[in-house]
This record gives structure tokens, sequence and C-alpha cells, in this order.
């Protein structure tokens, strides 16, 4: 999975509605860890909460 993927299952769950009323804006992130070489690639996205 890619963050790029990752941040794309956090929409299509609809996980930021567990945090409605909690914060106006919310950040998304999606973190990939290739074991192989050790290296990561982070996705950040800031939204408006639902």
């Amino acid at each position: 999975m890619s963050a790029v993927t990752a941040i794309d299952q956090i929409r299509r769950k609809n996980y930021p509605a567990s945090l409605k009323g909690f914060s106006k804006r919310i950040v998304l992130v999606g973190i990939n860890y290739n074991k192989a070489d050790a290296k990561h690639k982070v996705e950040m996205e800031v939204t408006e909460s639902v």
C-alpha cells in the first residue's frame, strides 16, 4: 500500500467522520515504509472536518 492509497482508504472508510465536532481541520496522514531499503514515504493532507 502506498502513502497516497492510505489517504484514499481513510476517505473511503470515512474515518474523519469519527472526529466530527472535535476540530475544524484535521490532518490526514498516510505512511508507507519499505523494509527492503529502510525508507519511508509520507503524504499529509489538511482537510476540513465533516
